[in-house]
């Protein structure tokens, strides 16, 4: 109980430490940053001087003097110094420190691999431990006439291993506080570099695209295989690879992106006496030219605005340089109406007047590296005037849909439709659908009218429903594409209201299927009985007699095969049969319940739950409504450990957890097992207390 109440207080103070080191801010270190991150992949994380917590980093931050930042084991990161022409790149679990003293810049390196390139002027002390040499492009130095380092680590002490790109190599170590040249690499890989870009061809088929991976020629006794890996410390031996010491070049199965490369030299009567290149990183990307986007191919659109342009649009998969544009009155494109270099970007406004004519173009992008040209497809599209506008499909003003209409108000005033006009219509063609009346059997008739003027007029219809649309036609007899269809209905019988005087409802149902409840007013005079149709869209145009249920009250239950849209009418029958009243279409729209909402841990749950030292920890929630039961899952950061339980209670247990650090999310259950939306609490499992530094995986690199 004592060990537990210390340890509580100790968490508390360092709580409370670094939030008042915090609201000091981070330029209270050092008034100007000395150098700033130019990219971060995955989890990039950073430490501001005198603080104990690691912080996610972003893009463009700044880094002050005291700084250092580490990577996770699939993250990488750039930083670019500030003053000095020096960046610096991390590979996975890679911890470095940035510090200026004296006007000068250090770069402590603790753990991982780093790439270093220096430009002429520049001037950055390396140290590992209580060692250090000085790195850059003056004479002498390390990096003396070399544009790049390769930084290692050797072993778990302060030494490690500096390779420039020519494949010269130095230790820094712990006996020696000078570098002391080791050799020159005799086998060595000449090409690629480590930030050397290699561009393959993608034809489609299967396999990994082939990469040439040329070396210093040994002689024809020497056997050459391949080791490659996503890591440097995870090499393996690739299968089936292997050429003579004299070719000076191995083709190599890599997959696109980061890879990382060693060749293995032996002779047949030396097997065990094996040469090893230093590894080199390998970034591999597809050759993919400019993929045209707007306007699409074939297309036919106008130009806009007072210069008569078009926009074109087109992305740049393979990441090429200096993008041109070209336009052309042929296929061949030639002659060119317009080229324009463009650098990187990604659309163009061209000019094309206003003469109708089609027109050709295309992207060309060159490789970084080589220059070589990609050239993209060729896409044309057709220039139109304002006589050869497309006619679009007009929109429906009145009467809305579903609309009912009296059959004393038809025979005196008569009925308006409306939409609105099209640009280049010179007349529309009204077509109405007489759907055949609710108790008759005559068959559907199509009237069709024609107007000058977007809106026409109907009179003398009889009772039943119609559906109409409308065409918009040219001066040339070219037609637009239909408008949308609406309904409306011609009442010769009184109108009835539903029992809530609402047309439309939406139902929220639990379970699997939803069921159909709905009720109305009784209607005039004296029903004996009432026939409801139910539709699960619009309800038909024709309705036959086996379409209606009879119920002997004014109200319907039915069970419904699934979610969706229906409609549904309701008449009233007298002891005839005959109708004496109708109600106005119903839309009644039935959505599933969501699942409930996840739990909430109690309020005395921290924001960050710790377990104790032997992994145990217990964590309770608040009830939900209609819950069920209770999903708890636990997962780590890094996605290879998940474990959940099911719990009908408010709280759950875990024992002997590793260390880590977790995720807790809990989640509410319904009747059909279904759960909704995750509450996430981070746990930490110290590896001896809850208040220890991170400690960070070290790793070998031969």
């Amino acid at each position: 109980m004592l060990a537990a109440l210390i340890s509580l207080c100790g968490w508390f103070a360092t709580s409370f430490w670094e939030k008042q080191t915090n609201k000091r801010g981070l330029k209270a270190i050092d008034s100007e940053p000395i150098a700033r991150i130019v990219t971060a992949h995955n989890e990039v994380m950073r430490r501001p001087a005198k603080h104990l917590i690691w912080k996610s980093v972003n893009k463009k931050e700044e880094l002050y003097d005291g700084e250092a930042v580490r990577t996770a084991n699939n993250s990488e990161a750039q930083i670019e110094f500030i003053e000095q022409k020096v960046t610096v790149s991390l590979d996975p679990d890679s911890v470095i420190e940035i510090a200026r003293e004296n006007g000068k810049l250090n770069l402590s390196f603790l753990e991982g691999n780093l790439i270093i390139k220096a430009g002429e002027n520049s001037d950055l002390t390396l140290r590992s431990g209580d060692r250090q040499i000085s790195l850059g492009g003056a004479s002498g130095k390390p990096g003396a006439g070399s544009s790049e380092l390769t930084v290692s680590k050797v072993d778990k002490s302060a030494s490690m291993e500096i390779q420039s790109a020519t494949g010269s190599i130095q230790e820094l170590n712990r006996e020696k506080t000078e570098s002391k040249p080791i050799e020159v690499a005799k086998f060595r890989i000449v090409r690629p570099h480590s930030d050397e870009i290699l561009y393959v061809p993608v034809n489609g088929e299967d396999g990994l695209p082939k990469v040439a991976i040329e070396f210093t020629p040994l002689s024809g006794n020497h056997e050459v295989t391949v080791e490659a890996g996503e890591t440097r410390d995870e090499l393996n031996p690739v299968t089936d690879i292997k050429v003579t010491g004299d070719a000076g070049k191995v083709l190599v199965p890599l997959k696109l992106g980061r890879s990382f490369v060693r060749l293995i030299a032996a002779t047949a009567d030396k097997p065990l006496n094996k040469l090893k290149t230093p590894i080199t990183r390998a970034l591999v990307r597809a050759k993919l030219p400019p993929e045209l986007l707007q306007p699409t191919d074939k297309a036919s659109l106008q130009p806009t605005g007072p210069k008569n342009e078009i926009t074109l649009q087109w992305a740049n998969p393979g990441k090429l340089n200096h993008l041109r544009v070209e336009i052309a009155t042929s296929p061949n494109m030639k002659p060119t109406l317009e080229a324009r270099e463009l650098g990187s970007e990604l659309q163009h406004k061209a000019l094309v007047g206003d003469e109708p004519r089609t027109l050709y173009w295309r992207v060309i992008g060159r490789l970084p590296t080589s220059g070589e040209a990609l050239i993209s497809s060729i896409f044309s599209f057709k220039v139109l005037s304002d006589k050869q506008i497309q006619l679009v499909a007009p929109k429906l003003q009145l009467p809305v849909d579903q609309a009912s209409i009296d059959l004393a108000t038809m025979r005196d005033t008569g009925l308006r439709l409306a939409w609105k006009s099209v640009n280049g219509a010179s007349d529309y063609e009204i077509n109405l659908t007489e759907a055949r009346p609710l108790d008759a059997t005559s068959d559907a008739k199509i009237i069709k009218y024609d107007s000058p003027t977007p809106s026409g007029h109907v009179q003398k219809l009889q009772p039943g429903r119609y559906s109409w649309f409308v065409v918009a036609r040219d001066d040339q007899g070219r037609r637009s594409p239909p408008s949308e269809s609406r309904v409306f209905s011609v009442d010769g019988v009184p109108t009835m209201n539903w029992a809530d005087k609402r047309t439309e409802e939406n139902v929220i149902f639990k379970g699997l299927r939803p069921t159909l409840r709905t009720t109305w007013e009784r209607g005039p005079g004296k029903p004996v009985a009432w026939r409801v149709r139910v539709a699960s869209d619009r309800l038909p145009a024709t309705a036959e007699k086996d379409a209606w249920i009879t119920v002997k009250e004014p109200r319907l239950e039915k069970p419904l095969d699934s979610a969706g849209i229906v409609k549904l009418e309701a008449e009233a029958l007298d002891e005839k049969g005959d109708v004496l009243a109708r109600t106005m279409i119903r839309t009644m729209t039935f959505e599933q319940a969501p699942p409930p909402p996840p739990p909430k841990f109690t309020d005395d749950t921290p924001s960050e739950l710790k377990a104790s030292e032997r992994g145990d920890i217990k964590i309770a929630w608040l009830p939900v409504t209609d819950a069920k039961k209770y999903q708890v899952q636990i997962r780590s950061k890094d996605g290879i450990f998940t474990k959940s339980w099911q719990s009908r209670g408010t709280t759950h247990s875990f024992e002997h957890l590793p260390p880590g650090s977790y995720d807790v999310a809990l989640q509410s259950m319904d009747d059909l097992e279904r759960v909704g939306d995750e509450e996430v609490r981070e746990l930490i499992v110290p590896q001896y207390s809850d208040v220890r530094a991170p400690k960070f995986k070290k790793l070998n690199v031969k």
